[in-house]
């Protein structure tokens, strides 16, 4: 199974900054047809990698954490087709913007049980902005379309012996780690300190 990325050089919506965002509020809408309750998506999808942004990737930095089964419709959200992305986008768009000024301080994702676009891509984000989908089947995926959106890529994923960082896609008797690589971590920090995110 491989993940799609919009990794959209054209997405750079900020000048560089002297400071981070005082708070990145993370808000997950669960999609009407996930039946996994909040509580255990949080815990099987997101504390990992709460934990390891916490303790090693920006310590100090405020993440707040939403989860969402009924907001604005947004839970109604058709997904399974292309341009479902640029749709969840236009959605939430409006949304995030009332939330946040400064879009490094925003992820809006949207949680579904299938495939966001179909097939077998079970997560997709605009690299470097606010938007991402991922899928509950795999329980990596919200934090690869989160690493995405905060600036991380898949050229810098780091080989283990028995895992690779974040970042990889899956591979046959490869295991994800639930870590970024330090290149990536040093990614994610320059894009929160500064708004700068370079996809090469």
């Amino acid at each position: 199974m491989k993940r799609l990325v919009l990794a959209l050089a054209a997405v750079l919506p900020l000048p560089a900054l002297a400071t981070p965002p005082p708070t990145l509020d993370i808000h997950f809408v669960l999609h009407q047809d996930v039946q996994m309750n909040e509580q255990d998506f949080v815990s099987e999808h997101v504390s990992a990698w709460l934990g390891h942004m916490r303790s090693e990737v920006v310590p100090g930095q405020d993440i707040r954490i939403h989860v969402h089964r009924q907001w604005e419709d947004l839970e109604l959200t058709p997904y399974g087709y292309d341009r479902a992305l640029h749709d969840w986008a236009r959605r939430a768009g409006p949304v995030a913007d009332r939330l946040a000024v400064d879009r490094r301080a925003i992820r809006m994702v949207l949680v579904t049980q299938g495939a966001p676009t179909g097939g077998n891509v079970l997560g997709i984000a605009f690299a470097g902005d606010r938007f991402a989908m991922a899928s509950v089947r795999n329980a990596n995926t919200v934090a690869h379309e989160l690493g995405h959106t905060l600036g991380a890529v898949h050229g810098d994923v780091e080989r283990w012996a028995f895992c690779d960082t974040m970042m990889t896609d899956p591979q046959l008797f490869r295991w994800p780690c639930d870590v970024y690589s330090k290149a990536n971590q040093a990614r994610i920090r320059r894009y929160l300190d500064e708004g700068v995110f370079d996809p090469d």
